[in-house]
């Protein structure tokens, strides 16, 4: 359902945060403050195809799987599986999505899962073993997140010998912060680099300092099946904070690499729920475009002065109710086209983490040419490795 905006509640709203807060009695005791719900307003586009999974039918491409509602995925499915291609398969475990590719002497999986314990890592061995006898014999790092690697300690004690690669930046992440996640022993040292598994090259690209994470990696594998977590989404907006982002303008400078990438795959694990595709990076891309255009816009129309309130003298009271009006004005601007899709609900975190990049790296009073700036959205065409 489209969310629709009344002038009425644009002027409300405009009241309650430059006037109504104004009038706030001082008090020594912290005030309560009033939580809103986010309830589920979107529907997945009805013009989608879906279909059953299966471990043995290769997905068509563009298509979606049915998996069943997210509260399923969750409590009811151990495992669900999908077959992409000849060699690589979908694993959708407990919310997060393996990557598994069957070589010809034994299996390569990209990420794990992590945070349902040793249960979880369990099922996805049963899950790989329910697709090929061949054992698991090398686990890839996307990034260094517990929800998606920390059952690489499971892992490293069920299967002997197993080698774990992973990015130098990843592997700096771990050991810099004590992280529970299993030492990486196979390194890439190169931003634009490939790893070789039963002689077939997989690239593994590491292209920005600090994104979602400082050691965000995407890797193909020789079938044309990209993994890389938690920049998109199948068919939805990004998760909560920007995908609890590090780093916006990282962010939007690893979705140009990937959109850089668009002919080069034809399947997308983007590490939770659902198959994606280049369309769903495309989306990503304009959705975020969008919501910086806004930003300028509601700058013009929220000026920050307008918070400075004599009977408030505290300049954070100031500025946390000029950055709430931004991203309230910010999130009705995009509505009429975005407010369809799913995720939606949680895109006033995406217009404050805009505002946020924006207020700390671009907002520049003595630069006249820093108005409207933003960056780029122009794809980034990929650098390939040597042979």
């Amino acid at each position: 359902m489209v969310l629709k905006v009344t002038l009425r509640r644009c002027v409300l709203v405009c009241l309650v945060l430059t006037l109504g807060l104004a009038t706030a009695a001082h008090s020594q005791t912290p005030q309560p403050q009033v939580i809103q719900p986010v309830y589920n307003q979107t529907q997945p586009d009805p013009n989608e195809i879906y279909d059953p999974p299966s471990a043995t039918v290769p997905l068509t491409n563009g298509h979606r799987v049915a998996f069943g509602s997210d509260f399923l995925l969750l409590t009811q499915t151990p495992f669900a599986i999908q077959r992409l291609t000849d060699r690589t398969y979908f694993i959708e475990l407990n919310l997060y999505s393996v990557t598994v590719y069957v070589g010809d002497s034994g299996v390569l999986v990209i990420d794990c899962g992590g945070h349902g314990g040793p249960g979880e890592a369990q099922a996805l061995i049963d899950a790989v073993a329910s697709i090929t006898p061949l054992p698991i014999t090398h686990l890839v790092y996307s990034h260094p997140h517990t929800d998606h690697v920390g059952n690489s300690l499971y892992l490293q004690q069920a299967l002997p010998g197993l080698e774990i690669v992973a990015s130098e930046w990843a592997a700096e992440e771990i050991a810099m912060y004590g992280y529970p996640i299993a030492t990486p022993t196979k390194l890439v040292r190169d931003r634009h680099d490939s790893f070789k598994f039963e002689g077939q090259k997989f690239r593994m690209v590491t292209p920005v300092n600090v994104a979602h994470t400082p050691g965000d990696s995407y890797i193909v594998t020789p079938d044309r099946v990209m993994h890389t977590v938690d920049f998109v989404h199948a068919g939805r907006l990004t998760f909560l904070e920007a995908s609890v982002v590090q780093n916006l303008d990282g962010f939007i400078l690893f979705l140009r690499h990937l959109a850089g990438e668009e002919g080069n795959y034809d399947f997308l694990n983007p590490g939770h729920l659902n198959v994606a595709y280049a369309s769903d990076v495309t989306r990503a891309l304009e959705y975020y475009q969008a919501l910086y255009v806004a930003w300028w816009q509601s700058l013009q129309e929220i000026p920050m002065p307008a918070f400075v309130d004599p009977g408030q003298d505290n300049a954070v009271v100031w500025l946390r109710n000029f950055f709430d009006a931004m991203s309230e004005s910010m999130f009705y601007k995009v509505a009429p086209q975005y407010g369809h899709i799913p995720f939606f609900e949680v895109a006033r975190d995406h217009a404050a983490k805009v505002h946020e990049n924006q207020f700390l790296h671009r907002l520049n009073g003595v630069a006249p040419l820093a108005f409207g700036s933003m960056p780029s959205f122009d794809p980034i065409p990929p650098t390939l490795p040597g042979p």
